[in-house]
């Protein structure tokens, strides 16, 4: 577990370094808001989701994601909201939804 919490840190170091020269790219981001709430640092993903929502409002999964945030920091009304602008946006992957922990 050490080794992939040092893993994770690395990668967030070099993503953010990234996002400082381009911070508008979307692979970075998602990679960024992901290891972020591996280590369950959701308010450092949440500003990263919501950058996400704004980049590409097309992206259904990305609302989810950002739903997940609220979800963990306990924003249960902009959870719901956020899950409905998933839904309406084609979030179909109801298996997934159905088992996740957020």
């Amino acid at each position: 577990m050490r080794d992939q919490k040092e893993q994770i840190e690395f990668e967030m170091a070099f993503f953010e370094g990234l996002l400082n020269v381009d911070s508008k790219n979307i692979r970075v981001l998602v990679a960024l808001a992901e290891n972020y709430s591996l280590l369950g640092s959701y308010r450092k993903s949440l500003p990263l989701d919501l950058r996400l929502t704004k980049l590409r409002p097309d992206r259904a999964i990305f609302w989810y994601n950002l739903a997940c945030s609220y979800c963990r920091l306990k924003m249960f009304d902009e959870a719901i909201n956020s899950l409905r602008e998933a839904l309406t946006r084609g979030y179909d992957d109801f298996p997934h939804l159905l088992r996740d922990n957020d």
